[in-house]
């Protein structure tokens, strides 16, 4: 059997090694002599090489998951070469405590199994994110505690980019790490004040350093969770695009649905006149023309005024007798041979005629669809025309491709509710669209008219993504003195 071909802790490598020399000895050579048995296991020990380091991991399916694991290997490199670069007696704590950090990291970044476990599962995108960033931050706050002033020293400059990038000018930690970075001369060489002052030497730059840690540190570590809060800003301007683009996405289905099992519940049907004559108009289909007052016509006897009847106590003579014979001619009960040679006949089920006859018999199921279609389809021009004023960012939330898929939903909407409007006659002179042709075009009409909705969320989304880069890019940082 071949024990070196089997995985094993270097503990056991010792023990067989160990065994194995002692055998080749002689069992009663080696127990002759405790002395020698003592050196003989130290040098067996000796002769195992040290475990190998761990190694990045992965890899992993996100982006943050490989950027949290690349992050958390630097630091554990970093924690490894300050503890035998003159290490500060009272920093072993702290070094335990930025392992454990980047071990909570690590395990964020490759999903760990929750502790305890969950029986209902639920997305834990947002706080494995929070987890990692914040574990990571809190890693490098405690190898800076723990460093020495060396290495503390050349971090200032990516300290001082830190916190003039996430803290704003008004800050009194920002403004008293500024101080102290323009007494070590890094905050800026060509400033009037700096050139003024005769350079530091080194030994007082490192006992400043010394001094202030605790100050440069606060600065550090609050520009840290300043930049943390801003990706939770974003992430939650994010979600909130996302859910209203399922919300629409949502409310456009259901009214296709609604259309494809009660088409006649929310026609979007028209009924243009021209010469007396009318006709049903849907979005894809359109009735035969009919006469257009047959409706007031054949409901014409049950509203007549009674007029028509002699009053009570008056005579049968004079003019009232032609008033009476008046019902009998009327042209309601006589049927228009001309309609029905034109091939206008009457829906089926006969009796008295309604418009909404009519419109039952002309709607189609996927006429809602098909609007909503046309909608999607401006809309979808729309976004991409829209892709022109988005500036790139670095951010991991798509926000841009959410506010990009927010406006396909809210086309398909808009453009239902604008022909709503149209046939409740909301809009003075648009009430009768002739042709199919017409409904279907200002669907598109609709359907990019979300553009002016949707514009707004892409400012606010715009303003998120800027606020996120840095405080100084809205609030720029005041002229000293």
């Amino acid at each position: 059997m071949d024990l070196t071909s089997q995985p094993c802790q270097p503990g056991f490598q010792v023990g067989i090694v160990a065994i194995i020399l002692l055998v080749r000895r002689g069992i009663d050579e080696t127990l002759a002599d405790s002395v020698d048995l003592e050196a003989f296991i130290v040098a067996a020990v000796q002769q195992v090489p040290p475990p190998p380091p761990a190694g990045v991991r992965g890899p992993v399916r996100g982006g943050w998951q490989e950027s949290t694991l690349t992050r958390a290997k630097e630091l554990e490199s970093v924690s490894a070469w300050l503890q035998t670069d003159n290490p500060r007696p009272e920093s072993a704590p702290l070094f335990a405590s930025a392992a454990e950090h980047v071990t909570a990291a690590r395990e964020a970044a490759t999903g760990a199994q929750l502790n305890p476990k969950r029986l209902l599962r639920r997305p834990r995108g947002g706080g494995l994110i929070e987890r990692a960033l914040s574990n990571l931050d809190a890693a490098e706050t405690s190898l800076l505690n723990a460093a020495n002033n060396v290495y503390l020293l050349g971090m200032m400059p990516s300290i001082l980019s830190n916190v003039q990038r996430h803290l704003v000018p008004s800050d009194a930690r920002r403004t008293e790490f500024e101080r102290i970075a323009q007494q070590l001369g890094i905050k800026d060489p060509n400033h009037p004040k700096a050139q003024a002052q005769p350079p530091m030497p080194v030994d007082a730059k490192m006992a400043l350093v010394g001094e202030e840690r605790g100050a440069i540190v606060a600065a550090m570590r609050a520009a840290r969770s300043a930049a943390l809060r801003e990706q939770v800003r974003i992430r939650n301007f994010r979600n909130v695009v996302a859910w209203t683009t399922i919300a629409m996405a949502l409310l456009a289905a259901a009214m296709a649905v609604t259309g494809l099992f009660a088409k006649a519940r929310i026609p979007l049907c028209f009924t243009p006149e021209e010469s007396g004559r009318a006709v049903v108009v849907c979005p894809t289909k359109q009735s035969a023309p009919f006469r257009a007052d047959r409706f007031s016509e054949s409901s014409g006897p049950a509203t007549q005024p009674s007029a028509s009847s002699p009053a009570p106590g008056a005579t049968g003579a004079g003019p009232s007798a032609p008033a009476a014979a008046a019902p009998a001619s009327t042209p309601a009960t006589t049927p228009d041979p001309s309609s029905s040679a034109a091939g206008n006949e009457q829906p089926a089920g006969g009796g008295n005629l309604d418009i909404d006859d009519y419109v039952k018999d002309t709607v189609e199921p996927w006429d809602i669809l098909i609007v909503e279609l046309m909608g999607l389809l401006a809309a979808a021009v729309a976004a991409a025309l829209a892709i022109r004023t988005f500036r790139g960012s670095s951010e991991r939330h798509s926000v841009l491709v959410w506010l990009a898929a927010l406006k396909l939903p809210t086309g398909a909407v808009t453009a239902f509710v604008g022909l709503m409007l149209m046939r409740g006659e909301f809009v003075p002179g648009l009430s009768a669209l002739d042709t199919s042709a017409q409904i279907l075009a200002w669907a598109l009409v609709f359907g990019y008219g979300q553009q002016l909705f949707t514009r707004l969320v892409d400012q606010q989304g715009q303003a998120v993504l800027n606020s996120v880069r840095g405080a100084d890019a809205a609030q720029p940082a005041a002229t000293p003195p």
